[in-house]
């Protein structure tokens, strides 16, 4: 783990952003305090199938009071949402 000052990561940040790149964490310092970590990206891709249930989960209980779906294309025959259901792996 590599500490810098703020004024050293705004001087240096090609370099640090290297470092973090190659696995190393780079904490940032204001007057000797640590206030932010730099550290390498993680790639990381749900399952289509996980996030639909997730959205659907969050969305439980969520109404549009009384407004009807189908009037703003939202029904679940719209031919786009099947199409992005069928694509994610998901059929109705």
């Amino acid at each position: 783990m590599k500490k810098v000052g703020s004024y050293e990561a705004k001087t240096n940040l090609p370099s640090l952003l290297r470092v973090a790149e190659n696995g190393e964490r780079v904490v940032i310092t204001r007057s000797g305090k640590p206030v932010a970590d730099l550290v390498p990206h993680r790639y990381t891709r749900e399952d289509p199938v996980t996030v639909i249930a997730k959205i659907r989960e969050m969305r439980h209980g969520i109404t549009l009071g009384d407004n009807d779906l189908k009037g703003i294309g939202l029904a679940s025959n719209d031919k786009a949402l099947r199409a992005t259901a069928k694509h994610c792996g998901v059929f109705y």
